[in-house]
């Protein structure tokens, strides 16, 4: 069995047999260390031990921790002293923590904000590049944009001008010829016919073509008469006709005597022949026509006989659209 002793000072238990002295020593636990001059006290003697009362329970008892600032290492009896959590938060202050790392989350916060700001400039900026370079060339190309209009127009009137030159050509044109008059003898009286001759000098057919004429001796000029005037008689049942390209159309033919000619060659009368047509183009729309003309017939004696000319009278007769 082994023996503990309390320190009444300290408070540690210690084996008896470790101060006491070994049992390689010559004591045992029946057998007093004194017989050998060790100073040990025999365990069986009834008289108390100075350093405390003797525990003969095999089992150490549980030992009590000092209190607080009691025996350890760190205190009087050279116990550890164990801190307590006030001390610990102490040491260590949470909220200094908490302080810093608001600190630190500010600054990179702060750092982070600058870093967008910059990138937003610079993205911005790229833009504002982007839209400059792009006005310059929405400038120039609104300055192509005119020339080419200008050319466009220009162009366009000269399509204009060559679209209005094909449809001239492909108009019907109609214009009026005289032969050469044929000598007759009409009811028993010696003279002439000359009949108006109209051709189609055009590309398209003249349609609804339709006409009158007449002839008129005067023994001067006479500024009153209406050459304009369309006879009643005359178109009551005008009869149309369509005049082709390279096509001749008669009109009714007018005659005078001998003795009426003679007067002409020698100045003593005018003759006039005047008339009046109208036609309409083939093309589309089909626009009309209406030409008034009036001519002086001008024999002349030549080779033993009469050569005819044709001088266009006056303008206010001859009119055409």
């Amino acid at each position: 069995m082994v023996a503990f002793r309390r320190n009444e000072v300290s408070g540690d238990i210690y084996d008896t047999a470790a101060r006491s002295g070994s049992a390689a020593d010559g004591c045992t636990v029946n057998q007093s260390c004194a017989d050998q001059g060790q100073g040990g006290t025999n365990i069986n003697s009834a008289e108390p031990d100075r350093d405390g009362p003797l525990l003969t329970d095999s089992t150490p008892p549980h030992v009590p921790q000092p209190p607080n600032g009691g025996g350890g290492s760190n205190g009087p009896g050279g116990n550890q002293v164990i801190p307590s959590p006030h001390q610990f938060w102490r040491k260590f202050d949470v909220r200094e923590w908490i302080t810093a790392s608001a600190a630190a989350a500010a600054a990179f916060a702060a750092i982070t904000s600058c870093f967008i700001a910059f990138w937003t400039y610079k993205q911005l900026d790229a833009q504002r590049i982007i839209m400059s370079r792009q006005l310059d060339e929405m400038h120039l190309g609104g300055i192509d944009t005119h020339n080419l209009a200008i050319a466009a127009q220009s162009e366009a009137q000269t399509l204009k001008g060559q679209f209005n030159i094909t449809t001239i050509q492909l108009k019907p044109k109609m214009a009026l010829l005289f032969k050469q008059p044929t000598e007759i003898i009409q009811d028993g009286v010696n003279g002439y016919l000359i009949t108006p001759i109209w051709g189609n000098a055009g590309t398209t057919s003249a349609i609804k073509f339709w006409g009158w004429d007449k002839s008129k001796i005067f023994s001067n000029e006479d500024s009153k008469f209406d050459f304009l005037r369309i006879p009643q008689r005359e178109v009551s049942h005008p009869v149309k006709d369509t005049i082709n390209p390279d096509q001749e159309t008669l009109q009714r033919s007018i005659f005078f005597s001998h003795s009426d000619l003679e007067n002409i060659v020698m100045r003593k009368y005018i003759f006039i022949i005047y008339g009046y047509i109208e036609y309409a183009e083939e093309l589309p729309g089909k626009k009309m026509h209406h030409i008034h003309w009036c001519y002086r017939a001008a024999p002349v004696q030549k080779y033993g006989g009469y050569v005819f000319s044709y001088i266009r009278y006056k303008p206010e007769c001859n009119t055409a659209d």
